[in-house]
């Protein structure tokens, strides 16, 4: 395992991560109704997880239920279609605030549950 120039513990990643330009939906994976969705976009895919920008600031460690609502034009490569999914449960298992002049992004990083 690596460490972070801060000293945090850090893992490498494994398998390709694809360029994507998918449309989703994100919602907190709750028994409680009424929860909203978040509009994002997904940015790259793999087969462990996807890294996506939202505007709502889901918390690491919480389960989220994502399902893509606008494909990209583009077709994967074959071996690569595994790590796309149209609808999954993920975990966060990092965030990032993405600030500009208009509004506050979250860039998180999802890992797939399966």
């Amino acid at each position: 395992m690596m460490t972070t120039p801060a000293g945090k513990p850090t893992r490498i990643r494994r398998g390709m991560r694809l360029p994507t330009e998918a449309e989703v939906k994100c919602r907190p994976y709750s028994s409680i109704r009424g929860t909203a969705d978040s509009r994002g976009v997904m940015l790259n895919v793999s087969e462990n997880g996807s890294y996506v920008v939202t505007r709502r600031a889901f918390e690491p460690g919480s389960f989220l239920v994502v399902r893509t609502t606008r494909y990209p034009h583009v077709r994967f490569p074959e071996a690569a279609e595994g790590g796309f999914r149209s609808i999954f449960l993920a975990e966060v298992k990092w965030r990032k605030e993405i600030k500009s002049d208009t509004a506050s992004r979250y860039g998180v990083g999802l890992k797939y549950l399966d």
